[in-house]
């Protein structure tokens, strides 16, 4: 599985790789701090390329979280599970995350282990691994 973390804190990517080391659940991870790289990094990338998985901070400059998932929609990039992870104490984001059609999950900051195999479960869930 693919992961992509975009989070504007370095020390906040820098922790989240702690933990996704420490979980192992994913071969190949990137970290983005800067949002707008992050989308155009994901522009390249062909769909077999793309993340399965995003974790995406909501505050954030140039554009927020919010917005981020606009410009994905708009340019018709498509990740499967994506978790909003976020210190935001607005009860406002958890609702709007919940109803948004792109968001599978909210979490508070930091991420944890036991969060991390939810969500690579959830994808699972939807995406199942085929064998021979």
């Amino acid at each position: 599985m693919r992961a992509l973390f975009v989070d504007d804190d370095e020390s906040v990517n820098f922790f989240h790789g702690i933990i996704v080391e420490e979980y192992g659940g994913f071969e190949e991870c990137e970290f983005y701090d800067n949002p707008m790289e992050a989308l155009d990094r994901l522009a390249q990338l062909e769909v077999e390329e793309s993340p399965n998985v995003l974790f995406l901070d909501i505050n954030m400059p140039p554009i927020d979280g919010w917005e981020f998932l606009d410009e994905l929609n708009e340019r018709n990039l498509h990740i499967p599970v994506i978790s909003i992870v976020s210190t935001s104490m607005n009860p406002e984001d958890k609702i709007r995350a919940q109803n948004h059609p792109l968001v599978s999950h909210f979490q508070s900051k930091p991420l944890t282990v036991e969060f991390l195999g939810k969500v690579k479960e959830a994808y699972l869930e939807n995406h199942p691994v085929i064998t021979d």
